[in-house]
């Protein structure tokens, strides 16, 4: 690949995470449509890809057959706080 080439796929891949179609991006560059098509192509499927969101229902199912999986234990939850809070401890300020 040239480095005008590449530019050019640059600029496409940015405009297709933006929400362009494929083809506004091969209309803009017909000269270089054959070779960006592919190429397009594979960067739509990734993005679409990374867009999944599962329902709440497949979580909740995940979830159990997790608890399941794991002898019905139930996970437990630690309480968040600052990193610097088990070095000083509860001192009230």
């Amino acid at each position: 690949m040239n480095e005008k080439f590449e530019e050019i796929l640059d600029k496409c891949i940015d405009s297709i995470n933006k929400g362009e179609s494929i083809d506004e991006c091969l209309a803009s560059h017909p000269e270089h449509a054959g070779e960006l098509l592919p190429l397009l192509k594979t960067v739509a499927s990734a993005h679409k890809a990374t867009q999944f969101t599962p329902s709440v229902e497949k979580k909740q199912a995940a979830r159990q057959q997790l608890i399941a999986a794991m002898g019905g234990v139930e996970p437990v939850y630690i309480e968040k706080r600052p990193f610097w809070a088990s070095i000083f401890g509860k001192t009230k300020v």
